[in-house]
């Protein structure tokens, strides 16, 4: 019984599905063959939409490489029809046409196509069955607009970009300002994406007119406090000038503003980092985010190693000039230019020859610089960093960023030092900005042992050296009368000797 009702129940189903299927009951059914599209088919549908003008979007494949679009697009002359045709390894060719196109001719030789129109998605594939479906129709403005805005992270109506002289009163960029624009919005879509939410502090090192820190003001609306640090008085009244003028509160620590400047140079915090940080965050350290945006040489490592003092939770670095390792390299090519009595090595060797060039001496400096900074932010309790290319080098050719976050747990530091001292050794390199901040030497601990030693034995040597070819005092001769010319010959040769 049971089984003669299960089946009685499958006959039924597959009775009402039928029906369904027969009478077009269900318009989401995958093989529907609607009465307009039975009666005239899809080029019907797309004739009598291009007739009467109707707003559409048509793709048809034909196999291949070869496919068409066409949709509707509202120019300043009126609404058209803007047919792409694409065509793989080759330019899309984009034309704009009225509405008397034949719909045959864009239809020809398609193996499959897909027509929206009234609402309703008009599908045909390789079996040549049309199937309707039910689709949301999308918004005006989306569908036939042809000129598209942006999606940006940075309003472009943000109030400061106006008064920072980045964009003009109708929101385009100023001439001459489009770079730096472009990197503006750029950091801030890489803080957007790259932090989980607003911070309860960010600290802009090196802030200069603040262009970072009012676009990070502006991104998490008030949320976050934001202190820029800058060594020029003029550019910090400046900056704390507009931003009570356009946020209010006041601009000294401890008032409620969440955007300030405060004058002094990154090294004046090292010490008492509290400077910068609110009470709220002595309780909540891991809410801390240090930016830097091109601070010059080694002011990127005074930025780095305040983020370390701070207990920065991420940092986001874009070095500038790299000053500090180009000498130690010149120095260290040039001592092997005079090694004589042996043959060099394979690395000293590669060494040399990027000392040929000092455009590639130069760009192995930076490379290096960038290298030893991450490897120190390891040892200092950070994950590996992220080296990116954040812009493109039209904008900038400093468009590296280094992304540095908190280790959740500790890693091998005696490790990492190992490989820190192998680099520095690798390229003769003895001093880092970084390195002397954070403690961390460079030379390897056996080595340095054995260079004091001989250091000391070295000078002892030529303390002794000079002492047993010291040349004796010049004779002092009181005034006389001239010698004999014999004597004066004599005196003659022992002053030459």
């Amino acid at each position: 019984a049971r089984s003669l009702r299960r089946k009685m129940l499958k006959v039924v189903a597959l009775g009402v599905a039928f029906g369904g299927v027969a009478f077009g009951l269900s318009p989401r059914c995958a093989v529907v063959r609607p009465r307009g599209a039975v009666r005239m088919g899809v080029e019907g549908v797309l004739r009598r939409a291009l007739r009467e003008e109707k707003r559409f979007s048509l793709a048809v494949d034909r196999g291949g490489t070869d496919r068409t679009l066409a949709r509707v697009v509202t120019l300043k002359r009126g609404d058209v029809v803007q047919v792409t045709r694409k065509r793989r390894g080759s330019t899309d060719l984009v034309s704009n046409h009225a509405f008397d196109l034949d719909a045959k001719s864009l239809l020809a030789n398609a193996t499959e196509v897909k027509l929206d129109v009234d609402g309703l998605r008009y599908r045909v594939r390789g079996d040549g069955k049309v199937a309707r479906t039910k689709r949301r129709t999308m918004r005006e403005e989306e569908n036939v607009a042809h000129d598209r805005k942006k999606r940006r992270v940075l309003s472009d109506e943000a109030p400061f970009l106006l008064r920072l002289g980045l964009v003009d009163d109708s929101g385009r960029p100023r001439p001459g300002r489009e770079r730096k624009l472009a990197q503006v919005r750029r950091f801030v879509e890489i803080l957007y994406h790259a932090l989980p939410g607003a911070p309860t502090t960010l600290i802009e090192c090196g802030s200069g007119r603040g262009y970072l820190s009012f676009a990070a003001h502006d991104l998490w609306q008030g949320n976050a406090t934001v202190v820029g640090v800058e060594r020029r008085q003029a550019l910090v009244d400046e900056a704390n000038d507009l931003a009570t003028e356009l946020y209010g509160g006041g601009t000294t620590p401890g008032t409620p503003t969440t955007l300030r400047f405060l004058h002094g140079d990154v090294e004046d915090f090292f010490q008492n980092p509290s400077a910068l940080l609110s009470d709220a965050v002595h309780n909540n350290t891991e809410a801390v985010v240090v930016v830097a945006l091109h601070a010059c040489d080694s002011a990127t490592d005074d930025a780095l190693y305040a983020a370390v003092l701070a207990n920065a939770s991420a940092i986001f670095a874009s070095p500038c000039c790299h000053k500090e390792l180009r000498p130690q390299l010149d120095a260290r090519v040039r001592e092997l230019k005079r090694v004589t009595g042996r043959p060099l090595e394979p690395h000293e060797s590669a060494l040399l020859e990027l000392g040929r060039h000092g455009l590639q001496l130069h760009k192995t400096a930076e490379m290096l610089t960038d290298t030893m900074r991450g490897l120190l932010l390891e040892i200092a309790g950070y994950d590996a960093p992220k080296m990116l290319e954040w812009v493109a080098s039209d904008h900038t050719p400093r468009n590296t960023l280094l992304v540095a976050t908190k280790k959740k747990k500790k890693g091998d530091v005696d490790a990492l030092r190992a490989r820190l001292r192998h680099l520095a050794a690798y390229y003769g390199i003895t001093t880092h900005r970084l390195a002397t901040c954070l403690g961390e030497s460079l030379l390897d601990p056996s080595s340095e042992t054995t260079t004091a030693a001989t250091t000391k034995t070295t000078k002892t040597t030529k303390t002794t050296l000079v002492a047993a070819t010291k040349p004796p005092p010049p004779r002092v001769v009181p005034h006389r009368m001239a010698p004999p010319e014999e004597e004066r010959e004599h005196s003659v040769v022992s002053n030459r000797v």
